[in-house]
């Protein structure tokens, strides 16, 4: 789900934690991938029943994406791929030390 979704894919909701219980404060919402789940309950938090509560907790345990939470910030839209971190940390290091080359020996200082 991570892979393929953009930075518009996502929604900043307290759905979740208010079908769990949890105690968490209205403040400080979650940014998750949108669903099925979200899209019918944010903005009806108050509404959420034990049926829809069991649903979730069925769907987390299946690891469900269309109902349980997938946790994304707007970032994930620059994900291009399921990679390693190493693979990652060594495509990071190896861009800089291009970027640096072409700089030359002062590394873009004058």
């Amino acid at each position: 789900a991570l892979v393929t979704a953009t930075e518009t894919d996502t929604a900043v909701t307290r759905v979740f934690d208010v079908a769990k219980g949890l105690p968490w404060p209205a403040r400080f919402p979650s940014r998750v991938l949108a669903n099925d789940f979200v899209e019918h309950w944010t903005g009806h938090e108050e509404a959420l029943d034990a049926g829809a509560c069991d649903e979730l907790a069925a769907a987390i345990a299946a690891g469900d994406c269309r109902i349980a939470p997938v946790d994304a910030g707007q970032g994930v839209g620059m994900i291009r791929g399921d990679a390693s971190v190493a693979d990652v940390i060594d495509e990071m290091c190896t861009g800089a030390e291009e970027l640096l080359s072409r700089w030359g020996p002062t590394g873009g200082r004058a």
